[in-house]
């Protein structure tokens, strides 16, 4: 490597690589619109989460209340506390701005919301260069980029039609990423470790999971100040410094002045802030402990290892103390029976592991789906870590600027340890995957810079080269998921139609694609105005992973969206639907004034149907409806998969 960052020769890609990458990245994307999400094309979103962010934009737009984060039609008549915050939202305005003039702002921030993440996706795999500059020679430089697009986890969240915050996310992960690995090469820079606070606090803004990846930043520190003694307490406290001036910000911008000391764990609030000053005092205590910052480092690892691990337990004691459900993770508030009935099932967080261990039981997906799938996503991980913690050949192309041992053993711990951790927290939720995903393509592309540098040694002549080149590529870059996908594939052939697991699926929101595939978007013109009832806003029932679309694309009203803060409307719906008691179905109805149902029975019944076969789902498919439900006739040009119930006021 030519500098001191590290930087591989030439720094990046050259405008034709980057062109061809672009028309790769337009027909990845369009292969996936076209035979597996089609209904993008028109628009729609992919999961409930794309149009629950539209219609929150919309409320924004329209009310200017930057501050209220409860949906009024949801949880009728009480409205719905959403988690999420507003960086993702001001990025989808900001994208709307130039279209509005044109095709106004409805569609515009519709057409941002379907972009959004394609852009964002584009924007990670070139910012992966970056970040592989200083791993790999220039010759495999340009392959980064498509090694992070095949990885199926970061595709999925970057489709079109998905206005959802994973594909920020994954963005600011990767620039994280990158900054560790030039702040692991520059050990004594201030630059690196304090670009790193401040994409932490902006990704802690974006959804406290990004606590993780600061938690490789702070490993990285501590490791550099073992090895590297007072030359590293300065780039710590630039990094504690501008951690804690990112999250004031944060706080500020995003709660109103009477939240800011109110504690909450699934969004930035004042326990973040609270860590982060945590952190800070530490190495502010370890500046004034060492003197002089940039003195030569004094005293042995082993004493600062010391230091270090009871430093960690004071403050990990203080945070305990002020917070103690800090450590008990973002998902504290979420009620117990929601949690059984709902998050348990939601495909996103579903293990790797069962999916090929229990696999075939009791009606679920053989064993070969699941294999598949997680060869897809984790074939490549060992290759990963074992790469990432050796860093090959290293020293050997920084040459002089190559970084002491200790900074170099360092840098093979948090890359290594990272792609490890993900690893492992991708095989117990599938979500972790899109971290994974970064490490993944940097591991296969140093592989293949390996393999290309043997064959350039090997001295072959004529085409060998070239076709062992390809070979290599198409082998390294995509081959798990092409393997993933044949597996799949060639056994269902082989041994028949794969079942989907009963009653597993809810929410599938993420890499497993569009939640459902309840078409509302055909019935969306009847319900907005349904004989009898007008257009004025009514209450509807339904599933709660089509409660969102029916928001966006009616005036009415819903009991939940798949949102865990809003458990009296998630658990009032799934009673509802499945309690065998009329008499308290007919309370709920009637305390929420729902006077629609709008039902997918066969969508649907893997999730409702696990009632008995006295409850309203099963007698709203199968016959015996009570009194006071009537169905609906709907026109032809609704999609048969549909059914749409009136409930009566009273029970004739």
């Amino acid at each position: 490597m030519s500098s001191a960052s590290g930087e591989a020769s030439g720094g990046g890609i050259g405008p034709g690589h980057a062109l061809v990458f672009g028309v790769l990245w337009l027909l990845v994307l369009a292969a996936a619109v076209l035979f597996v999400y089609p209904h993008a094309l028109t628009g729609g979103q992919l999961d409930a989460d794309g149009y629950m962010r539209l219609v929150r934009i919309g409320l924004l737009v329209e009310t200017g209340a930057w501050f209220d984060h409860v949906i009024p039609r949801s949880n009728w008549p009480w409205g719905e506390p959403l988690h999420w915050t507003r960086p993702l939202d001001v990025l989808i305005l900001a994208l709307a701005a130039p279209l509005i003039p044109f095709i106004g702002t409805g569609p515009a921030i519709n057409a941002s919301g379907s972009l959004v993440s394609p852009l964002l996706l584009l924007a990670s795999c070139l910012a992966m260069v970056w970040v592989a500059a200083p791993l790999v020679s220039q010759r495999a430089l340009a392959l980064v980029a498509p090694a992070l697009l095949v990885q199926p986890v970061v595709l999925s969240y970057g489709l079109p039609g998905r206005a959802d915050h994973h594909a920020l996310i994954g963005l600011l992960f990767i620039l994280a990423v990158g900054t560790a690995i030039r702040w692991g090469l520059e050990p004594s820079s201030t630059r690196w470790p304090a670009l790193a606070g401040a994409l932490a606090a902006l990704g802690i803004w974006v959804s406290p999971e990004f606590l993780l990846p600061l938690a490789l930043l702070y490993l990285l520190g501590g490791l550099l100040w073992l090895s590297g003694g007072r030359q590293a307490v300065p780039p710590n406290l630039a990094l504690a410094g501008t951690l804690l001036a990112g999250l004031a910000l944060a706080l500020l911008f995003e709660r109103p002045p009477e939240a800011w000391l109110r504690e909450v764990h699934d969004r930035i609030s004042i326990v973040h802030l609270a860590m982060g000053a945590v952190a800070l005092g530490f190495w502010g205590a370890m500046a004034m402990l060492t003197g002089r910052w940039q003195a030569p480092a004094e005293g042995s690892a082993g004493a600062r290892a010391i230091a270090g691990a009871l430093g960690a337990l004071l403050t990990a004691g203080v945070l305990g103390l002020l917070y103690p459900d800090f450590f008990r993770g973002p998902w504290i508030s979420a009620d117990p029976e929601v949690q059984r009935i709902w998050l348990s099932r939601v495909q996103e967080l579903q293990p790797l592991y069962p999916s090929i261990a229990g696999a075939g039981e009791t009606g679920g997906a053989p064993w070969f789906e699941g294999l598949g799938r997680a060869f897809s996503v984790a074939g490549m991980a060992p290759l990963a870590i074992v790469l990432l913690g050796l860093l090959p050949r290293a020293r050997e192309e920084w040459g002089e600027a190559a970084p002491g041992p200790g900074a170099l053993l360092s840098l093979r711990v948090v890359l290594g340890g990272g792609a490890l951790l993900f690893a492992l927290m991708t095989l117990a939720q599938l979500r972790w995957g899109i971290y994974l995903g970064v490490f993944v393509a940097l591991g296969v592309t140093m592989a293949v810079d390996l393999v290309l540098a043997r064959i350039d040694r090997s001295g072959l002549a004529g085409m060998r080269p070239r076709l062992l080149r390809v070979g290599a590529i198409v082998v390294l870059l995509p081959g798990a998921l092409l393997a993933g996908f044949a597996a799949e594939t060639g056994f269902e052939a082989v041994l028949g139609e794969p079942r989907e697991p009963a009653g597993a699926a809810v929410g599938v929101e993420g890499p497993a694609g569009e939640a459902g595939g309840c078409p509302i978007a055909s019935v969306a013109p009847f319900l907005r105005d349904p004989s009898g009832l007008g257009a004025r806003p009514v209450t509807v029932l339904a599933h709660m992973d089509r409660g969102p679309e029916i928001l966006f694309r009616t005036p009415h009203r819903i009991l939940a969206g798949p949102y865990h803060r809003n458990a009296p409307g998630i658990l009032d719906g799934w009673r509802a639907f499945t309690s065998p008691d009329l008499d308290e179905v007919r309370g709920i109805l009637a305390r929420r004034e729902v006077e629609l149902i709008v039902l997918c029975p066969e969508e649907d019944a893997g999730f409702l149907g696990s009632g008995p076969a006295t409850s309203l789902f099963h007698r709203l498919v199968e016959g015996g409806l009570p009194t006071w439900v009537e169905p609906l006739a709907l026109p032809d040009e609704v999609d048969a998969r549909v059914r749409v119930f009136r409930v009566q006021g009273d029970e004739g």
